[in-house]
């Protein structure tokens, strides 16, 4: 979507989300941190926490926006 949304292939997408992850304006329009809870089910597991981790990598994304900000149209 993000591809059709600028009218180009884009190329891999991990340069572009952990550069978004480390600007605290773009991450937190174009992401929701998930900060609580953990992956355990039945046995030892990792925490949630603020920025990344392994239970939810960067977030939830907010999907409209990031595909805007991936294709460089800030809304």
């Amino acid at each position: 979507m993000a591809d059709q949304a600028a009218g180009r292939p884009l190329g891999p997408l991990n340069p572009a989300l952990y550069a978004i992850a480390n600007d605290p304006k773009l991450y937190a329009q174009d992401f929701r941190d998930v900060t609580v809870g953990d992956n355990a089910f039945g046995g030892p597991g990792y925490e949630a926490g603020t920025g990344y981790d392994l239970p939810t990598g960067l977030g939830s994304p907010v999907a409209a926006q990031l595909i805007a900000t991936l294709a460089h149209e800030r809304t």
